[in-house]
């Protein structure tokens, strides 16, 4: 009789073509976890975490491998495929680490936190630097991104999606001292 995780992970999911040469659907699943053009950070942060538990665990191309497809609202997708049953039929380490994996995000969904963080951080100072290019003077401290970000947390914005306010910034950069005057527009 068949496990459940296994006979779900076996399923060909609706309208999904694959000519490749890896047993697909018969004892290789094409996974429940993938990346794509429009990943979010944390999606994006919970692949690389996996990819990495995999090369500790010593995994191989003989356990898994990435699948490039694409879609036509997201364009290219990587799939992490892996095996399911081995040559005699019995569930594979990897397909039960992959379970537990699904689990563990299911019941909290970051796998890495300081990865995580780190890149929803890199995005939001990435996003500061980029509306602050024009209004901000020649001379500032080198942390000076770090400092609106945190002018910014104190007055409460909201960073939802990793996207700052453009005004916001240039508020933060006023009461910081670091606004150039010069670039304002005369009213």
């Amino acid at each position: 009789m068949m496990d459940a995780t296994v006979k779900q992970a076996l399923e060909r999911p609706d309208s999904f073509g694959y000519w490749g040469e890896l047993p697909l659907f018969d004892t290789w699943s094409i996974g429940q976890f993938a990346v794509h053009r429009d990943s979010t950070l944390l999606d994006q942060s919970n692949w690389d975490a996996i990819l990495k538990i995999l090369e500790k665990q010593n995994f191989g191309a003989e356990d898994f491998q990435i699948v490039q497809t694409s879609h036509w609202a997201v364009g290219w997708v990587d799939h992490l495929a892996y095996r399911v049953l081995d040559d005699n039929g019995n569930v594979t380490p990897i397909h039960s680490l992959m379970v537990q994996l699904h689990d563990e995000i299911e019941n909290y969904p970051i796998l890495d936190e300081d990865d995580f963080y780190t890149r929803e951080r890199d995005a939001i100072l990435n996003c500061i630097i980029g509306h602050a290019a024009e209004y901000i003077m020649d001379d500032v401290p080198e942390d000076w991104a770090s400092l609106v970000y945190f002018q910014l947390s104190d007055e409460g914005e909201d960073f939802t999606d990793q996207y700052v306010d453009e005004g916001a910034v240039k508020e933060a950069l006023k009461a910081l001292g670091f606004f150039d005057y010069s670039t304002e527009e005369e009213d």
